[in-house]
This record gives C-alpha cells, structure tokens and sequence, in this order.
C-alpha cells in the first residue's frame, strides 16, 4: 500500500526510454487503467504490450540487440530483445547498455539473458 502503482512508475520511466510516440502512447494506455486496477501488474503490462505492437520496427533495434548478445558473450532470445526494445529510444537502449556492462550487475551466475531480463526491469520497471 505504500508504493506506486507499476504504471505510473513505468509511465515516468517511458518519457526517458522511449521513443516520441510511443511514451504517449503508453500514458494514454496507462490512463485508461479504473482506480481499483491501478496496483494491479496486468493492467500496466497490457499497455506495455500494447505500446511495443503500436510501434514500427527499427533496424536499429535488431541491431543493438545483436550488439548486447556479442558484448555478453552468449545467446540472447533475439526475437525477444527486438520486440521488447521496439519503442526504445537511443537513451533507453544506452541505459540497458550501462545497466548490462555495470560490473555491480555481473554475477557470474547470471546468463547473458539473465542480465538482459534484470537489466530490462531495471530500465523499464512495471
């Protein structure tokens, strides 16, 4: 009772992550959630999932994904990273790039896909 609803957290991260369009897409989402819903996790990650359909693939993205698998050095679900990193703007793939390279996240018993999960709630969390 006493923290954020998931939403409004991941609302205010949004607007720093991701790119023009699909932040307000994600508010307007968000906005939609009744009262007695806002502390629930589902309603907040309908949006999200509703926000990564509405946004257009990016090269880019395939890319940067592709770039974190060979700087973790092994395998991530590369179909996973470039769907969920869609609405990512150059800033939020920066700060899952720092989050990913920070040596306070490098527990050797971590898979790089481990790292790219924990790294992703971090950057985006709901």
């Amino acid at each position: 009772m006493d923290q954020d609803p998931p939403g409004h957290i991941g609302c205010h991260r949004a607007f720093t992550v991701f790119i023009p369009g699909s932040a307000e897409h994600f508010a307007a989402c968000l906005a939609t959630i009744g009262v007695g819903f806002a502390c629930d996790l589902e309603p907040a990650q309908t949006c999200l999932d509703s926000t990564i359909a509405a946004t257009c693939d990016d090269a880019a993205i395939a890319e940067a994904c592709t770039s974190i698998q060979t700087d973790c050095g092994n395998e991530i679900d590369q179909v996973q990273c470039a769907t969920e990193l869609r609405p990512f703007s150059n800033a939020g793939l920066a700060d899952l790039a720092t989050c990913m390279t920070d040596t306070g996240n490098a527990d050797p018993t971590l898979s790089c896909q481990q790292l790219y999960d924990t790294c992703y709630q971090t950057v985006l969390p709901l």
